[in-house]
Formats: C-alpha cells, structure tokens, sequence
C-alpha cells in the first residue's frame, strides 16, 4: 500500500516536473520574441495558454498565479516598443522582477510537498 502511494506520488511530481519545465521553455521563447517584436504574433501564444490550461487543471492556486504574471508579463512585452540589448542585460541584472525565477521557486516548493 505504501509503496503503491509512493510510486503515485513520484509519477505526479515526474509529470508536474515535465509541465513546469515545458512552460519555463515556452517563456523563455516567447520572451525573446517579445523582446523583438512590436505585435502580437497570436499563433505564438497558442502553447503557452495551453500549457497553462493544463497547470491549472493540476496546480496550486500559487502557481496558477505564477504562470498568469508570466503570461501578462509577456503580452504587455509585445505592446511595447522593441527592446535593445541594454534592455535585456537590464533586465538579467534586475533579477528580483524575475518572474520565471518566482514561478520556478513556487514550483519547487509544490514537488518537494509530493516527495
């Protein structure tokens, strides 16, 4: 019984793993498109809103939140005017707004609850 508990739980955290990383890569992709283009390109966003569809289906409220700033962070990165690449050393250097950093760290705190 406990061992069947066990290897539920590890195939959860396995799985919940694989999402949060498939939606860090989507980001991270998106967010250099955003970076370098002024409109929003909607078959773009295609994966990152079915990901986070998925995540909602299976995460905390904390994370769902994370993902959401992700998102509006990233939209509102198209409305703006393209950005240099002292922008986006700027930005590396200002990690305390690292929003992939935040949802990262309510990630892992979610799978350490699954261990």
């Amino acid at each position: 019984m406990a061992q069947a508990r066990s290897a539920r739980l590890s195939e959860e955290r396995a799985r919940r793993d694989q999402l949060y990383s498939k939606f860090l890569d989507e980001t991270a992709r998106l967010y250099s498109y955003a970076m370098s283009e002024d409109k929003i390109n909607h078959e773009n966003l295609v994966n990152i809103f079915a990901l986070r569809g998925r995540i909602l289906l299976q995460s905390s409220s904390s994370i769902v939140e994370a993902a959401d700033a992700i998102i509006k962070r990233l939209v509102s990165l198209y409305m703006t005017p393209n950005r240099s690449d002292d922008d986006l050393l700027r930005d590396i250097e200002n990690s305390s707004d690292d929003l992939m950093v935040a949802f990262a760290k309510v990630c892992r705190a979610e799978l350490k609850l699954l261990n």
